[in-house]
């Protein structure tokens, strides 16, 4: 993490801060517009610790081959724009000599695999090619879908949210994984 990380940091979390506030705005029920914005700070805050883990104290497929691969694919686009074909080709075609990483070799060859560097390349350049910023986005994601799943799981059950404490509310969004990269 460099300083125009720590500069980007900020504004990326309060242009998702104001995209979750005006969905939360739409919410008639106070207790939830309050776990809502307990569980999106907790998402926010759960970034940074995660990505110094990654990046710095175990350095493993996350920011070694996701990350690396990602960030290589997309400087080939910006180089030369025929290389968006690694976008939508299959994990099979993509040439192993263009990784930037050689430990990499075999990885991308699993559809899985290959599927999260396409999205992350395509996220790199919304996120300006920050790692930081892309646990953001992703947490962000997950935090989407964790709290959809806890919606229909609160309007499925005979339980009222006023009785349910909130550590029981927020630790499934915890548990999602934080950016689930």
């Amino acid at each position: 993490m460099g300083f125009l990380d720590l500069l980007l940091f900020p504004v990326y979390v309060a242009l998702f801060y104001f995209l979750f506030r005006a969905r939360r705005n739409r919410y008639d029920d106070p207790v939830l517009k309050y776990y809502h914005k307990q569980a999106f700070w907790i998402k926010v805050i759960a970034v940074v610790p995660f990505t110094l883990f990654n990046a710095i104290l175990s350095p493993g497929d996350s920011f070694l081959l996701y990350y690396t691969e990602s960030a290589n694919i997309a400087n080939l686009i910006l180089k030369d724009f025929s290389n968006i074909k690694w976008l939508y080709l299959p994990s099979i075609d993509f040439d192993q000599s263009l990784l930037k990483n050689p430990l990499n070799l075999g990885y991308l060859r699993s559809e899985n695999n290959y599927m999260i560097v396409r999205i992350t390349s395509v996220l790199s350049y919304l996120a300006l090619h920050k790692y930081v910023i892309l646990n953001l986005f992703f947490s962000m994601i997950s935090f989407s879908g964790v709290w959809r799943l806890y919606r229909f799981f609160m309007n499925s059950t005979l339980i009222c949210i006023n009785s349910l404490p909130l550590p029981f509310c927020i630790y499934p969004l915890l548990c999602s994984g934080v950016p689930a990269f």
